[in-house]
């Protein structure tokens, strides 16, 4: 018998899961025990159980939303770009050929370093389209 076999390996694995889900429950039960008298292990077992399901069945809820408030920054920070476009449009009487002009003067921001962003200037500075794309695929779009 070797040692140090899959086999061993799968089963001293199981025995240390399953005694780390014991220290878990028996420690969450006699805090519940104290709330409820007439609790059994088994029961708290299975609520824990029923919960946990619960709590994976949100995930993909909260990976939308991790989602919708990436893509709230990146709407906010394209209005921020817009509004120092206005300044510079003010300033120098046309808006600027290169986003880099904007950036580190009027506004510090990130967006010109995504893959998905985009800034087109109007031929003679008269206006320009930017845009990026949002994690659910659409794209936002601010032009003047």
């Amino acid at each position: 018998m070797r040692l140090f076999s899959i086999k061993n390996g799968i089963i001293v694995s199981a025995i240390a899961i399953f005694t780390i889900l014991g220290f878990y429950w028996w420690d969450g039960y006699s805090k519940a025990r104290i709330r409820d008298e007439n609790l059994s292990f088994g029961n708290y077992v299975k609520s824990d159980i029923f919960k946990i399901k619960e709590a994976v069945k949100e995930v993909p809820d909260i990976l939308k939303e991790s989602a919708a408030s990436g893509d709230k920054v990146k709407i906010g920070s394209i209005n921020k770009l817009a509004e120092a476009l206005e300044v510079y449009n003010m300033e120098k009487g046309q808006y600027p050929e290169d986003m880099e002009e904007i950036i580190g003067v009027y506004i510090n921001s990130g967006l010109p370093k995504e893959e998905s962003f985009y800034y087109e200037p109007q031929p003679g500075g008269n206006g320009y389209v930017m845009g990026i794309r949002l994690g659910n695929g659409e794209i936002f779009e601010v032009s003047n």
